[in-house]
Order: structure tokens, then sequence, then C-alpha cells
């Protein structure tokens, strides 16, 4: 793993952790094992280190519904279902992602808002391009009610997955899991043809 690959997952374990500001670059630069002149050397701020991961995190999830999505030999309602059950937190690394991504989202780093909420905007409206594609074949091949748009179904969907990640926090994993399978069934008896 490169230096720049370290720096980046020990600041994403920190920012998830302890938030943007309770993040040094003395804490992140020990962590890593390098001194804080060298992180300096890889990136002039902690805001430009916070960028870097917010923008791997977006292209990590951005595949990972993409490789979901994508999968040809599913239906469009499995697909769905798959890629709600992607989001259970089922190991710590998961957890963290959850943890990072929600923190940042709802309490994005103030001297970097406006650049962090653009981030999660970009990648919301790149996820919806994905899913309304499966949306609309899945109203083609009949497995979806054609009255109901692709928003309408988009927002509920993101909504169940935001239920999700409470649920993962206050509840073991195979509570949250049959949580999750109970909410779908409601989800897909609401949405399909």
């Amino acid at each position: 793993m490169s230096t720049k690959d370290k720096i980046l997952n020990v600041s994403k374990s920190h920012f998830a952790s302890n938030g943007y500001e309770g993040t040094s670059m003395a804490m992140i630069a020990e962590d890593v094992g390098i001194r804080k002149p060298s992180l300096y050397s890889h990136y002039s701020s902690k805001a430009d280190i916070f960028k870097d991961v917010l923008t791997l995190e977006f292209e990590t999830q951005l595949l990972l519904v993409k490789k979901i999505l994508s999968n040809k030999n599913q239906s469009t309602v499995e697909k769905l279902y798959k890629l709600l059950m992607a989001n259970l937190p089922g190991d710590e690394k998961m957890m963290m992602d959850n943890e990072f991504y929600y923190r940042f989202f709802k309490y994005p780093p103030v001297d970097i808002e406006e650049y962090t909420i653009g981030r999660y905007r970009e990648a919301d409206q790149k996820i919806f391009e994905m899913f309304d594609a499966v949306v609309k074949e899945g109203k083609e091949q009949g497995d979806i009610d054609s009255t109901l748009s692709s928003r309408q179904i988009y927002e509920l969907y993101f909504m169940m997955v935001d239920g999700i990640d409470t649920m993962s926090m206050l509840y073991n994993f195979e509570a949250a899991k049959k949580s999750s399978e109970n909410v779908w069934q409601v989800f897909y008896r609401g949405i399909k043809a």
C-alpha cells in the first residue's frame, strides 16, 4: 500500500471517529507512521485530504451501485433487493464507511461545506441515473407499477437505506437484516405492477 493510500485510510478512520474538526494533521501523520512534514509533502491541508477521502468514498459507492444494478443475470426486483441489502453494514469496514458517509452528509465541515454538499449531490444524481434506468427496465418488463415515477421510487428507496443505517446502529446485524427484509416486502408490494 502506498503512503498516499495509507494517509487516506487513516484519515477516513479518524474523520469517521473524531469528526473533521477533531482530526489533526499530527494525528494522521502519527498513525500513518510518518512525520508531519512528510504528510505535508503529500497534502497541503486537512481539507485537501478530506476532499480526496470523500472522492474515494463516492467512487467506491458508485462502483458498487453500478456493479449491482448492471447485473444482466438478475431481474429488476433482484437488483433493487440486492442493492438494499448491500447497505447493511456486515463488517467493521462497512460500519466505518457508513459512519463516515452519514457524519459528513449531516454535518459537513464548515470550511468546505459547499464543496462537500456539492459532491454528495453529484453522487446522488449519478446514482439516480443508474437507478432510473433499472426502474424503467422494470416497468417495461411489467415488474414495477408504471404510474409511479422513478423519482418517487428512488426517494422512498433511499429513505429505506437511511433507515437501515439507523437500525444497524441500534441493533445487531441479524436484527437489522430481518428489519430490512420486512421493509423490503412492504416496499415491493407498493411498487410492483
